[in-house]
């Protein structure tokens, strides 16, 4: 099925030849010659194919000291015939030693403890809030000696006045 343009009519006076009509190309089989930049007809020349690489594995690592050997070992079949030799056993490697923590996991883990916390500050204060008011009051006298130490006690006083 040929779906053609209302737009351009054919044998109109008015238009050039272009695009040129219907079923004027030869019917059959053509390809892209990329080397020549032009359309040829039949099929495009086979061309020959190459064969695959072998995979290389190699055996080379960074140097790693052996405890069981007792010596820097840069050669992967080496550090195993030195973990047979001294009966040691070596698996997973330094990012498999720490177990993967998922974000989501971390957060609610840490939002617990933060809430652990302000409970656990919250039955202090209700049970003794003269001994609290002095810890507070003794932080505070920390904080500032730190504060002048490194130049800082003039923002302090700021913050004070303006939180009062």
């Amino acid at each position: 099925m040929t779906i053609k343009s209302r737009i351009h009519e054919y044998g109109n006076e008015k238009e050039s030849d272009w695009p040129p009509k219907y079923g004027t190309r030869k019917a059959g089989v053509g390809y892209w010659d990329k080397e020549t930049n032009s359309y040829k007809e039949g099929y495009p020349p086979i061309r020959e194919k190459l064969g695959q690489a072998p995979s290389v594995i190699f055996d080379s690592m960074p140097g790693e000291y052996h405890q069981g050997a007792g010596r820097v070992i840069d050669s992967r079949k080496e550090w195993e015939r030195a973990d047979k030799e001294a009966g040691t056993l070596t698996f997973g490697s330094k990012d498999q030693a720490e177990p993967k923590v998922d974000q989501a996991f971390k957060r609610q883990q840490e939002s617990r403890e933060r809430k652990k916390a302000i409970r656990k500050t919250l039955q202090a204060w209700e049970q003794s809030p003269k001994e609290m008011k002095q810890k507070i009051t003794k932080r505070r006298e920390i904080q500032r000696e730190v504060a002048e130490k490194s130049g800082l006690d003039n923002l302090i006083d700021k913050s004070i006045k303006e939180s009062i």
